[in-house]
């Protein structure tokens, strides 16, 4: 359960349920009322304008390593072709809904990927490329700025900070969890978010971490005829690398329930009301969420969920608002159902005989909806999308943009087989770009 003060407040309060801030591990951002100055221009940055605001990211995502590739069977009749289907009777019934949702954007591979491109150690966040210094920098979909160059626009905007601030640079740079962000306007005239202050052994664990997935999986053409329990161990110390030094709970699974809500939802009675409205809650569903509020109201004016008492209509409407991930009794059994149907999966696509674009999708949504670990879910999720879609022969992807990955996680929860559609949109959007090759 979770104890929820009946104000204003976006504290978040943890007793039995945890209630994490995340979108599969995704940013919070708030608005900050500190004004920062703007800052003299060189060659590069024409103005530095800083709108303040505290951008909450929680990193996570991609990166490099080394490796070879090896070619995929083709049994039988079976060919590249034939993945791109929406017939689901040569596929798992569990991949279905992701399999069907195929567009067919994207050619078919048949080599799968063992090492991972150079610049994937750079995009650590979806919608953000980061630095050695842990700054990170807007990605800008709808122009080809490459890494380098975003690089030098963040190096030279903390450069003129320093300069013309020395009292703001310490206050934006000093390391924290969520970072400092600002807003900067480059040469072409549009704005662009830079992120200051970030841990930078979030980067380096996430390189470690595909380094060790690209040696353990892409590289061992036996490693998904090993049992179930091999594979739990490889998630599980993915996830322990991705948190190296970092928490306490890295590598172990979840003691608690947990609630994934969305960045804009208080978690007050006001709050979770409005959410409900702006989400489109139907007065039926507004009857259920009072119902569950009315009972979960304590005598000191807190608020305390208990998720194993909400009914299926309480929890129908609570749902439009937040996420409800499995009771941590369950997360054991389901992990271990999803390493049997992972083996299964990886040995189809190295056979050729079920599309790795589908497998990704579905493999990223298992993870963020079996939400396994009390952190870094979301990271941990991408990492082993990219890996299946480099097992498949599609190299891995940078996600452009945090928001609409949101929406198309969220979607999925709603509709499952939804991200396989945006997927191939994103793998569609890293080929066209000049900078990735």
């Amino acid at each position: 359960m979770v104890r929820v003060k009946n104000e204003s407040s976006k504290e978040l309060l943890k007793n039995n349920l945890t209630i994490q801030q995340d979108k599969a591990s995704i940013s919070n951002r708030i608005s900050n009322p500190r004004n920062i100055q703007p800052i003299a221009p060189n060659n590069t940055v024409k103005k530095i304008m800083a709108v303040a605001f505290i951008a909450f990211l929680l990193c996570g995502v991609f990166i490099p390593f080394i490796a070879t590739s090896y070619q995929l069977s083709s049994p039988g009749s079976t060919n590249a072709a034939s993945l791109h289907t929406k017939d689901c009777s040569q596929v798992p019934l569990y991949l279905c809904p992701y399999s069907s949702e195929l567009a067919n954007i994207v050619p078919p591979q048949s080599h799968s990927i063992g090492r991972f491109p150079n610049y994937l150690d750079k995009a650590v966040h979806p919608g953000f490329i980061s630095t050695p210094k842990g700054y990170l920098c807007q990605i800008q979909k709808k122009t080809d700025l490459s890494f380098k160059e975003c690089e030098k626009l963040v190096d030279e905007a903390a450069e003129n900070i320093q300069s013309e601030m020395p009292d703001t640079y310490e206050m934006i740079t000093a390391p924290s969890e969520k970072g400092f962000g600002i807003l900067i306007s480059t040469e072409s005239g549009s704005p662009l978010k830079v992120t200051f202050g970030m841990d930078a052994r979030k980067i380096t664990n996430q390189k470690k971490a595909l380094q060790y997935l690209e040696k353990k999986v892409l590289n061992d053409p036996d490693f998904f005829e090993k049992g179930e329990e091999e594979l739990i161990r490889t998630i599980k110390k993915t996830h322990e690398i991705i948190l190296e030094k970092l928490s306490s709970s890295a590598g172990k699974f979840r003691k608690d329930s947990m609630i994934v809500r969305d960045d804009q939802t208080e978690l007050t009675i006001p709050g979770l009301k409005k959410a409900l409205a702006e989400k489109g809650g139907t007065n039926e569903d507004k009857k259920h969420l009072d119902s569950l509020l009315r009972k979960s109201v304590k005598s000191d004016g807190s608020l305390v969920i208990d998720i194993k008492k909400i009914n299926a209509k309480e929890k129908a409407a609570f749902s439009k608002i937040a996420f409800i991930a499995c009771p941590h009794e369950e997360v054991e059994n389901k992990i271990t159902l999803f390493a049997t149907e992972l083996k299964e999966m990886a040995v189809k696509i190295k056979a050729q005989e079920i599309d790795p674009i589908a497998v990704a999708a579905y493999v990223h949504q298992q993870i963020g909806n079996i939400h396994p670990f009390d952190d870094a879910n979301g990271r941990t999720a991408r990492i082993w999308m990219n890996t299946m879609l480099q097992l498949g022969g599609h190299k891995a992807v940078v996600i452009p943009n945090d928001s609409e990955y949101t929406e198309a996680v969220v979607n999925d929860q709603k509709t499952p087989g939804t991200f396989t559609a945006y997927l191939e949109e994103i793998i569609e959007w890293n080929l066209q770009r000049k900078s990735f090759h």
